[in-house]
């Protein structure tokens, strides 16, 4: 068990679905969703990050394209 240095993002989908996101004092980013917790490496947190943001725009081009 890490200890949480910061809390990046605590949140909740509108399906009723939470997450929360801490950077720990190992350095290492856990991502937590109910009872799974994944372990990210900042680089590998940097490149989840870009392709969800890659994802968005593309999601946004395609509605603005409708």
């Amino acid at each position: 068990m890490a200890i949480v240095n910061q809390l990046l993002a605590d949140f909740e989908t509108p399906s009723g679905q939470r997450y929360r996101i801490e950077y720990n004092e190992n350095g290492y980013i856990h991502l937590h969703t109910d009872h799974v917790r994944i372990d990210f490496t900042p680089e590998e947190f940097e490149k989840l990050a870009s392709v969800v943001l890659a994802s968005r725009d593309e999601l946004i081009s395609m509605k603005d394209e409708l």
